[in-house]
């Protein structure tokens, strides 16, 4: 049973490489060190621990080096892949090589990390829908104050906090409430 419909979402925040999969990587241990900094969503950890007794969380538990969840499972559909960063990146922030995997090899770290993630995902979603009739999606993200080279609108606004949303699944009252929100703690 879920406390309430909200699920908080973490899934960059992860550093974890498993072992047996850093032997695919030719980046140095400094290298490695330096995406990580860079490719990692620092801090939003910390909504983890206020938001674990009210929310159900779900963290990624890897680094989106190893695997990005936020990816299209499938290359044709993730814009990204033509810059080596589909699901399963082959190429560090600057578009430099960070590994060689054959297609094999990537459906491999799909099945292994991204699905089992996925299908909890679906899973918590449903049993949100079947207990209360709707779900509420929290995304939690942060970002480099300059865009990466890799970002495809560098241009974009770069604000403090950022509220996704959509015609289609977010009502006008809840991105409301997010907006009040953010102005009270001044971050809109």
């Amino acid at each position: 049973m879920c406390p309430n419909p909200v699920l908080i979402h973490v899934p960059h925040s992860s550093r974890e490489i498993p072992a047996a999969e850093a032997s695919h990587y030719f980046l140095t241990n400094d290298e490695m060190e330096t995406e990580l900094n860079i490719m990692t969503d620092h801090f939003t950890d910390q909504f983890l621990s206020a938001a674990k007794a009210e929310y159900h969380v779900l963290r990624y538990k890897y680094s989106r080096l190893l695997v990005d969840p936020e990816r299209f499972r499938n290359d044709d559909a993730e814009p990204m892949a033509d810059k080596g960063m589909g699901a399963t990146y082959v190429k560090r922030h600057n578009g430099e090589p960070m590994r060689r995997l054959s297609s094999q090899d990537s459906e491999r770290l799909k099945r292994t990390y991204y699905d089992p993630h996925h299908k909890e995902f679906a899973d918590v979603v449903d049993n949100m829908l079947k207990q209360f009739g709707h779900a509420v999606i929290i995304d939690i993200h942060s970002y480099p104050e300059r865009p990466l080279p890799f970002e495809l609108y560098p241009k974009a606004a770069r604000p403090d906090i950022c509220l996704g949303a959509d015609d289609h699944h977010t009502p006008d009252t809840l991105l409301e409430l997010a907006c009040l929100t953010s102005e009270e703690v001044g971050h809109l």
